[in-house]
Formats: structure tokens, C-alpha cells, sequence
């Protein structure tokens, strides 16, 4: 029996109709059966809720995959350069830059060019003969005596004579120098001689300028041991303060007035060892060294040396080691 569904896809109002065959042997006549469907009934609950995922499989080996040989270079391709393009139009020109410094180093000197050669000898001709002396022009008339009278007409110039002939060209050798060539560029400078050049002559001996006076031989001394004031001699001397006196003593610079020592005059002051220790005093003016505003007496104590130098008529600048 064959089942047909009748009205599938039709509209929502149609009932669906299957047409039932059966396949009934021969003779009996097939007959048709019409099955109207029903409605569709509603649709069921949902199934349960979804099983948890099941455990990953282990992973299957890695199949072997070799790599196949490298097919062969295809041929390269053509590289046809292209026309070169139209240059472009020259940029305008840059500014001209200053000036470098002039050099002070001489340029070397070029080696001297070869001389020029002689100029051809050409004889002089002999001087043609000189030409016939046009006739003088007639003199005009003497003016008036108070007023010059006008010039007379200058005569006609007679003819030029002829030019004579060129004389022969000499076979003689000319005694005339031909013009000197270019001279050449200058040569290389040689490097630095090694030789030293022969001693000049010694000049000749003059007259001996005038001694001059003799120097100080030294320091003159003045040994004391007692108070002392100064005196003239010890003008370019010492003062000197043996060991052996070990009481305090005072020396004095005598004023200007008393001994008056030239501006200039240095008088120099040692204690010894274990010697007293020295006042200096002076009976003008004393400064003492590096303080403008500190004058009067100094004290030098033992291994103590101080110079005194006038620097005016009553002034004096003292300074030294163990000076205070």
C-alpha cells in the first residue's frame, strides 16, 4: 500500500490529507484511501538537562610529514632601466666666501726655465740717398714797424725723395741677444743643511771700555754686646748678636738728623743663637713690612735676621725671620 500526503506546504487552514494505496494483486481493483491527518498535538517537555563533558583523549602521535625537495630557480626576470630623466635646471650660485688669510709662507722656487735661443741676424740696408730740398717760399713783407705784419705763405714742400734699396741680409753671426725666455716655474726648497757653515773671521779688536768700579766683596760685620746705636760704616753691613750675650739689648737707627744715611741704605740685624733678644728701634720713622699702619720698634729673637732699608729722609721699612 502506497501512503500519499496530500497538502503539505499548504496554508494553515487547510487539513492535510494522505491518500493510502494498496497494492492489492491482480484482479482486484487498487482503491484509493484518503487519510485526513489530525491536528499536531503540543510539544512535549524538554529532555533532562545535558551530561558533564567527557574526559579529552589523549592525543594522537604526530604524522610524518617530510618536507619536499626544493623545485628549481625560476629564471629571472629582465631589469630594463628606464630612460634617465631631463636634468633640472642649475641651481642659482652661492654666496662667495670670505677671503682666507694671506699666507706668510713663501711659496718655493721654481727652477729657472731654459734660455731662449738667439734671434735671427738680419743685416741693416744701406740708407737711400736723401731726397732734393723743395725750393723756399718767398718771404713775405716787413709789417709796419708798430704793428707786426701778417705771415707770409709757407713755401710748397718739395717731393720725398726715393727710398733706396734693402741691402743685403748678413751671413755674419749676430752679435745681437735674442729676448730672454719665460722664466720657469720655481724649483723644490732643498731640505735643511746638516753642515755647518766655517766660522767667520774674528773682528777686529777695539779699544777696552773703562773698569768699572769693584763690587762688595761682602757683608761687612759689626759685632755688639751692648746697646748701640748705629753709625755710618754700618751703612751695607750687619749688626751681628754673637751667642755668647744672652741679655736682651736695644739697638737703635739714628735719625736722619744725626747720620744722615743716603735713601738707598739697607743695615741688616743677626741674633745668634741662644743670643739676647734685640730690640730695633729707629729715631725717625719705621714701618714694618706687609703693614702700612704699624710702625715702632721691632723685637728679633734668636736665629733671627731682619733688614732695615731707607726709603726716605726719615722713613725706614724693616722685615725679616723671626721679627715681630
Amino acid at each position: 500500500m502506497t501512503v500519499t500526503r496530500i497538502g503539505i506546504g499548504a496554508p494553515a487552514d487547510v487539513i492535510p490529507v494522505a491518500v493510502v494505496t494498496h497494492n492489492v494483486p491482480s484482479p482486484v481493483s487498487a482503491m484509493p484511501v484518503v487519510v485526513v491527518n489530525g491536528p499536531s498535538g503540543a510539544t512535549g517537555p524538554a529532555g533532562g538537562p545535558t551530561g558533564s563533558t567527557g574526559p579529552t583523549g589523549r592525543t594522537g602521535p604526530t604524522g610524518i610529514s617530510p618536507t619536499g625537495a626544493t623545485g628549481p630557480t625560476g629564471v629571472t626576470g629582465y631589469a630594463d632601466t628606464g630612460p634617465t630623466g631631463p636634468t633640472g635646471k642649475t641651481g642659482p650660485p652661492g654666496n662667495v666666501g670670505s677671503t682666507g688669510a694671506v699666507s706668510t709662507v713663501p711659496g718655493p722656487t721654481g727652477s729657472s726655465g731654459p734660455t731662449g735661443l738667439p734671434g735671427t741676424a738680419s743685416g741693416t740696408g744701406a740708407t737711400g740717398p736723401t731726397g732734393i730740398t723743395g725750393p723756399t717760399g718767398i718771404t713775405g713783407s716787413a709789417g709796419v714797424a708798430t704793428n707786426t705784419g701778417a705771415t707770409g705763405p709757407t713755401g710748397v714742400q718739395g717731393n720725398a725723395g726715393v727710398t733706396g734699396n734693402t741691402g743685403p741680409i748678413s751671413t755674419a753671426a749676430s752679435t745681437v741677444t735674442g729676448p730672454t725666455g719665460n722664466t720657469g716655474p720655481t724649483g723644490l726648497q732643498g731640505a735643511p743643511s746638516t753642515v755647518t757653515g766655517p766660522t767667520g773671521i774674528p773682528g777686529l779688536a777695539t779699544s777696552t771700555g773703562a773698569t768699572g768700579p769693584t763690587g762688595v766683596p761682602s757683608i761687612p760685620q759689626n759685632s755688639q754686646s751692648v746697646n748701640y746705636t748705629t753709625v755710618l760704616s754700618d751703612a751695607e753691613g750687619h749688626i751681628f748678636h754673637p751667642s755668647s750675650d744672652t741679655t736682651a739689648r736695644t739697638w737703635t737707627i739714628a735719625a736722619n738728623s744725626s747720620v744722615a744715611y743716603p735713601i738707598g741704605t739697607a743695615i741688616t740685624f743677626v741674633n745668634q743663637t741662644l743670643a739676647g733678644v734685640l730690640t730695633i728701634n729707629c729715631a725717625d720713622t719705621m714701618y714694618f713690612a706687609g703693614s702700612p699702619t704699624t710702625s715702632g720698634g721691632r723685637t728679633l729673637t734668636a736665629i733671627g735676621i731682619a733688614t732695615a732699608l731707607k726709603v726716605a729722609s726719615t722713613v725706614w721699612i724693616i722685615t725679616g725671620t723671626n721679627l715681630t
